[in-house]
């Protein structure tokens, strides 16, 4: 520590002393910390959660580039590496505000802002200060926060990349003897945040008669695995007190020798120790000449390796919101697991994870003397597809195709279609009744995501009717299906819109009826019936009276038909005799003269109708298969 140059780690230069003629003589004593001691956290500052230290000490900064504000050293939040989310707390040494009376005081420090950097906070990262009269976030007080980046508005925005100094005041309301401030960094895995000069005003009572030593503690309280080092400090009595003098003395036993060391500060830094020994603290007041010494305090190490520990799994995928990842610690007694995002609990040995994103997971785990080790588990958050099933036209007729495509996995994924097991991400479908198809979309991660797609089928229209023969006159009667539009061809040129119309034909003859119906979506349908209207039913025409000549009559398997006529190209229809096509073809006249051979071996014996059709003429005419 020092109170206003650079020049050492924590060096106290300067006590400031005023008489306040009450029943009090109080200092004020101003500290700069600049982060060049040999240990980090710098004697009596501390990290708030103590594992995993995500904070260091750094003589040079990358990510982004930058050197120490001043002297040799700065204090890296480690945002680049720890994931979004992680926050620790940089704790300074106890604040003492007993004799403040009202005075204003603050707590300062240079902060190094560069451009966003990335990550999935887009550069969020941030520092806030908070004080509390224990060492605990918990019922803190904010006094206010920087963000590292420099186009971020926390508490302002600068314009080029830099250190700059922020000051946050302290509530008048701190007036204890004890009073911790903690900077805690939050990481949204941006750059670094580096700071430096935190600095800081204490203001302690002067000591008077006999001090006292107060007890020890240490950070950690075991040294474990066999050698390492630790922090003493001294708590209470007149510790913090205005003209205290500390000096630190060791020994390997109670009974010997006490040897000096350490510097003139309530903490002591132990340096590597590699058996227990014992420390104790005398202190002196300079006004009072008068001094004391603590109780003697073990500082233990443990011969004992270090607990091993192991996470299962050590890592793990998961796509999307998905079930709970169950995460279980071996190794030693007691887990601590953080950060806490995304975890049903933060104690034990098994924890469920739940996060929002990719995260890694470091537990500590204590053993049953007090040692600790630490273990990771990452558990990654792969991206769940979000499917998009499409048509031009959900609504088909019976018979007709449709088209589904699906976008949203990414390149290279897979696509799987049920009903049907179709695969890709176009499909064609021809359902006969109305259907929902399911895809079930596949990325390169694994990952599955689904839609659907309803193409609902509308019924065909299906012609038909009956009719009765009353001499010349007919009432046809619809029986079509799905249908709601209606047109009539009576054979003799003819034709009506009705759903079931009555109709009197003008002379014999045998007439090819033809009822068409649609229903304005579908396509029509088309029935139609050759019937003998007058004397045609109980006699034949005379078989050439038209010129048309079809023979044999009856038949067994060909017929030949021949006509004359003006056209080229004349049509020939084969029907049923309710007027259903059996064979059609168009034949060209030589001459004027048309003369065709027609095999209908295949035909059932029975009777059936030849249709002639041109511009000119259109004959019917029955013919009788044997």
């Amino acid at each position: 520590m020092k109170q206003s140059t650079k020049s050492g780690s924590r060096i106290l230069m300067t006590l400031l002393f005023s008489i306040i003629f009450t029943n009090n003589l109080f200092s004020q004593v101003n500290y700069t910390e600049i982060f060049t001691p040999a240990t980090f956290p710098p004697p009596g500052w501390s990290l708030n959660p103590a594992g995993n230290p995500i904070w260091s000490q750094q003589t040079t900064g990358t990510n982004p580039t930058c050197a120490p504000h001043s002297a040799g050293g700065m204090a890296r939040f480690n945002s680049d590496v720890a994931p979004t989310g992680t926050n620790q707390a940089l704790v300074l040494p106890i604040i003492n505000y007993t004799n403040r009376a009202g005075v204003a005081t603050s707590i300062s420090f240079w902060i190094y802002r560069n451009q966003t950097g990335g990550g999935p906070g887009g550069g969020a990262d941030s520092l806030a200060v908070l004080i509390n009269t224990s060492n605990s976030v918990t019922g803190a007080t904010r006094l206010g926060a920087v963000a590292r980046s420099i186009t971020i508005n926390l508490p302002n925005t600068v314009t080029a990349s830099g250190w700059y100094q922020y000051s946050f005041s302290v509530p008048t309301s701190f007036t204890g003897p004890v009073n911790y401030v903690l900077l805690m960094g939050y990481s949204r895995n941006g750059n670094n945040i580096f700071i430096d000069d935190v600095q800081w005003t204490d203001f302690p009572v002067q000591c008077n008669g006999t001090p006292s030593a107060g007890t020890l503690s240490s950070n950690p309280a075991l040294i474990c695995g066999g050698s390492g080092d630790a922090q003493i400090s001294a708590i209470g009595g007149s510790i913090g007190y205005a003209g205290i003098s500390y000096q630190w003395q060791q020994y390997d036993s109670t009974a010997g020798s006490w040897m000096n060391v350490g510097t003139n500060n309530f903490v002591l830094s132990t340096g590597t120790l590699n058996a227990s020994t014992y420390y104790r603290l005398y202190i002196s007041c300079d006004s009072s000449s008068q001094s004391d010494t603590s109780a003697a305090f073990l500082m233990n190490v443990s011969s004992s390796p270090l607990p091993v520990i192991t996470t299962t799994p050590d890592s793990v995928s998961r796509c999307g919101a998905g079930a709970p990842v169950l995460l279980v610690a071996s190794g030693a007694v007691n887990y601590t697991w953080s950060p806490a995002s995304g975890l049903n609990t933060t104690t034990g040995d098994s924890v469920y994870a739940s996060p929002a994103g990719t995260i890694t997971y470091t537990v500590s785990g204590t053993d049953s003397i007090g040692c600790s080790g630490n273990a990771t588990a990452v558990v990654q958050i792969l991206n769940t597809p979000n499917l998009n099933a499409t048509t031009f036209n959900d609504s088909i007729c019976s018979g007709a195709n449709a088209s589904i495509n699906v976008i949203g996995a990414g390149f290279g994924s897979s696509y799987v279609w049920n009903p049907g097991g179709m695969t890709g991400n176009n499909i064609t479908v021809n359902p006969t009744a109305t259907t929902t198809y399911t895809v079930v979309g596949t990325n390169n991660a694994g990952c599955t995501g689904t839609d659907s797609v309803t193409i609902y089928v509308l019924p065909a229209t299906v012609a038909y009717f009956g009719y009765t023969i009353n001499g010349y006159t007919v009432h046809f009667i619809d029986s079509s299906s799905n249908a709601n539009s209606y047109t009539w061809y009576f054979g003799d040129g003819n034709l009506s819109m009705s759903q079931s119309p009555t109709y009197t034909y003008s002379g014999d003859g045998w007439y090819n009826v033809q009822l068409i119906v649609t229903n304005g979506v579908c396509a029509g349908d088309t029935f139609s019936v050759i019937l003998g209207i007058g004397a045609v039913g109980i006699n034949e025409l005379n078989n050439n009276h038209d010129g048309l000549l079809i023979y044999p009559s009856p038949f067994l398997n060909k017929i030949t038909i021949e006509f004359r006529t003006g056209q080229r190209e004349t049509e020939i229809v084969l029907m049923n005799s309710i007027g259903k096509v059996s064979q059609k073809l168009k034949v060209n006249s030589s001459n004027g003269l048309v003369k065709q051979q027609m095999d209908m071996s295949d035909l059932a014996s029975g009777v059936y109708f030849i249709s002639i059709n041109n511009n000119t003429q259109s004959l019917i005419r029955r013919i009788v298969k044997q």
